[in-house]
């Protein structure tokens, strides 16, 4: 402890002497240092002193069991050593050394610790970005399940509406049908019905105003009339009687019981874990990835999550797609480059709507930050910035040549457009983005080795490019250099779009 130093008795102590375990004031120290055993001593400031952690100031330069100067150190138990407690020492289970032996790698020794606390800081501050993230994620994930949810609620809404009407129609169809039949067959019954009342009435007109002998002949044909109609009636006398018979779809009524769920909702949680590099001197340049436990290979697995279909009759123009970027909320948007705009879906692959028409040819499309996505107009030689909710161009920004393949690093806010030029090389240009601000050049790398590249992604200070006709994929850095090329004809064949896996690089 500080009280264990001794002070200074004839003034305010000033500094301290680590190795006398002395306060002293300024003049004291002065004194101190003029003799050659305590010149080299080492002197700090007596405030700096109490910064130091209590387990240090504690330690004291004598044995406590023998009363002598600590000459040697166990590195086994991590103990100093007096010459009295060697001698009681088994030297055979411990390694034992000279004290000025450990104090000469005193040095070395707080370079690694600061390294491996540098190693756990770095970690720690990883782990914590990755929670943010991830908790960013949730959010994101939570209004895309919201959105998904309303969605199936008005396609289920939309669809029982539509057999609703249906049935309604068909309905009303059927009791027009019916009434246009029970109509014709009144009006046909009707018909003969007056004929038998003239009949009847000339029957009162005979009886009153007809002689015998116009009587006999005149009852005589109405005889035969009204026995023909008789006839007729016993033998061909029918009529439809009609009705409608209704059921409602049991699969409709027993919906409620069947169905219990609108879905599920479950938590799935991966453990990850820290693997520390090899050689701790690394350590602050390369801080090593967090990796699940559960992953078994080097490469990531790869499976279908959903097909999208494109109706032709979303557009003019059969659907010609040329890029596509998923959203922070799981959201998916396409380059239609036939019907020259921006379409967004669902994350189960369901349209939604189209966010914008472009009046010139989209190429590429990339999200950048928030609700904004970047899209590289080739014919216009421009980079469009729009907002993805409402459609709004936030800006925009002119290249000068071809606007191709895009990418955005989001850690850098960084943009990486591939440019094709008619006369000089090719370029690929990095811009800088910030919010509504407009976006600047800030680098143009040329790229005269591939000739045919289109698609590019970007990764903080390394970008990653397709090149179709000459089946290679190439990762650069930013001045335009070739980090490393992979070439296969076998496993890569004209390669166009392409997006890099950040954790498995």
């Amino acid at each position: 402890m500080a009280s264990s130093l001794e002070r200074c008795s004839l003034c305010k102590p000033k500094v301290a002497v680590i190795r006398c375990r002395e306060f002293f004031c300024l003049d004291c120290k002065i004194s101190h240092s003029k003799f050659k055993p305590t010149r080299e001593h080492q002197v700090v400031d007596v405030n700096n002193y109490k910064k130091l952690p209590d387990f240090v100031k504690s330690i004291t330069n004598n044995c406590n069991n023998h009363n002598e100067k600590y000459s040697s150190y166990c590195e086994t138990h991590n103990e100093l050593l007096c010459s009295g407690c060697v001698l009681n020492h088994e030297p055979s289970s411990c390694t034992v050394l000279k004290l000025n032996e450990v104090t000469q790698d005193e040095h070395l020794s707080i370079i690694n610790l600061e390294e491996d606390l540098t190693y756990l800081h770095d970690n720690l501050n990883k782990v914590i970005s990755r929670i943010r993230e991830n908790k960013s994620t949730v959010v994101n994930k939570e209004n895309a399940d919201r959105k998904e949810i309303l969605y199936l609620r008005r396609s289920i809404d939309s669809h029982l509406n539509r057999i609703e009407q249906e049935l309604k129609d068909k309905i009303s169809s059927n009791q027009k049908t019916m009434m246009k039949t029970l109509s014709s067959q009144e009006n046909y019954f009707k018909s003969k019905r007056e004929s038998v009342e003239k009949m009847r009435k000339e029957i009162e007109y005979i009886k009153q105003y007809a002689g015998k002998f116009q009587t006999v002949v005149e009852i005589q044909k109405m005889k035969a009339n009204v026995d023909g109609q008789i006839k007729d009636q016993l033998e061909n006398f029918r009529y439809e009687e009609v009705n409608t018979e209704f059921c409602l779809s049991q699969e409709l009524v027993s919906l409620v019981d069947r169905v219990k769920s609108f879905g599920s909702s479950t938590i799935e949680t991966v453990e990850v874990r820290a693997h520390k590099v090899s050689n701790p001197m690394q350590a602050q340049a390369q801080v090593p990835a967090l990796e699940s436990v559960e992953r078994k290979s080097l490469l990531p697995e790869v499976y279908l999550k959903h097909e999208i279909e494109f109706p032709d009759q979303l557009g003019k123009h059969p659907i010609e797609i040329r890029g596509c970027e998923i959203l922070a909320s799981g959201e998916l948007v396409f380059i239609d480059a036939a019907n020259k705009r921006l379409m967004k879906f669902l994350s189960n692959g369901h349209y939604q709507k189209d966010v914008a028409n472009f009046n010139g040819t989209p190429f590429d499309v990339t999200y950048t930050e928030k609700d904004k996505v970047a899209v590289t107009i080739r014919d216009t030689k421009e980079v469009v910035f729009n907002n993805i909710n409402t459609g709004k161009e936030i800006n925009k920004v002119n290249l000068g040549h071809q606007s191709l393949g895009i990418d955005a690093c989001h850690e850098t806010k960084t943009l990486a457009v591939f440019t094709l030029h008619k006369i000089t090389a090719n370029e690929i240009i990095l811009l800088t983005y910030d919010g509504d601000k407009k976006p600047k050049i800030v680098k143009r790398i040329p790229v005269s080795n591939f000739a045919s590249m289109k698609h590019i992604s970007l990764h903080c200070k390394e970008i990653k490019a397709s090149d179709a006709n000459s089946n290679k994929v190439a990762c650069i850095d930013v001045n335009g250099q070739t980090l490393w090329l992979f070439k296969m004809q076998d496993v890569l064949s004209h390669p166009k779009g392409i997006s890099a896996n950040i954790k498995f690089s």
